[in-house]
């Protein structure tokens, strides 16, 4: 059995804590490695700061934790918002300039101002 010094982390990796705590493990946990941890208060996250420590221990690592899935998803759902934005932005765009295009179908005067307008290449 090993101790494992360990960092508390939020989803992001971020340390929560500058405390470090630790745990026993029957396993083999490098640094950086993130750990689920059994805390006096439920299940935790963690980050190996020590590999081995001579520190007494009273709860364990559970297992360790892969979160690639995890912040794989977010950043996908970052890439859908920022496209939905655009595809928004590009609608605004098309919808307004349909609007322009049947009002110079039903009035000469706005057609004029439109030509005028796709003449100046804004349009």
């Amino acid at each position: 059995m090993k101790v494992i010094g360990v960092k508390h982390i939020d989803l992001d990796g971020y340390f929560t804590d500058s405390l470090t705590f630790y745990f026993k493990s029957y396993s083999d946990y490098k640094k950086n490695d993130t750990v689920l941890c059994e805390t006096i208060c439920g299940l935790a996250l963690g980050k190996v700061v020590e590999e081995s420590a001579e520190y007494p221990a009273t709860r364990y690592i559970v297992s360790k934790v892969d979160l690639s899935e995890y912040r794989d998803g977010l950043e996908r759902e970052r890439k859908a918002l920022e496209i939905k934005k655009k595809m928004k932005e590009r609608k605004k765009t098309i919808e307004e300039n349909d609007v322009y295009e049947f009002y110079a179908t039903k009035d000469e005067e706005m057609a004029n101002l439109l030509k005028e307008y796709k003449e100046l290449k804004c349009f």
